[in-house]
């Protein structure tokens, strides 16, 4: 799966009101993206939102990025990096809520738990 690393406050935003994000760069790539937070002064990151990437366009050298179905991700660490990254994860790992907001997952912890006995995270 893709990820990028957008600011907390950012990813707060696009989680409950924006839908657009502008970037210095553009990409080709379209369907899940996850949203990361990055944590001080390490290379890793926290799984925070996971969206999918509808569009990329450009104006005047400026991309705008048009995000559709945020939903809420499990707090995973991973390891980013700058512009997109692959993470070793999948849709139906990361995602806690469905569209209705309901919560029809495990738990959780033992979310959590499962993934770091796949060995796909450490935290």
């Amino acid at each position: 799966m893709k990820a990028i690393i957008v600011h907390r406050h950012l990813v707060e935003l696009i989680d409950r009101l924006k839908n657009v994000e502008f970037r210095q760069y553009g990409t080709d790539y379209r369907g899940p993206l996850l949203l990361c937070a990055p944590e001080t002064r390490t290379h890793h990151c926290r799984c925070v939102c996971l969206v999918d990437l509808a569009a990329c366009t450009s104006v005047d050298g400026v991309f705008s990025w048009r995000y559709e179905n945020p939903r809420e991700a499990l707090p995973v660490r991973v390891e980013g990096t700058s512009g997109l990254f692959d993470v070793p994860l999948e849709v139906d790992e990361l995602v806690l809520l469905d569209s209705f907001g309901v919560d029809w997952k495990r738990p959780v912890d033992e979310a959590l738990e499962r993934l770091k006995k796949t060995k796909k995270i450490r935290r």
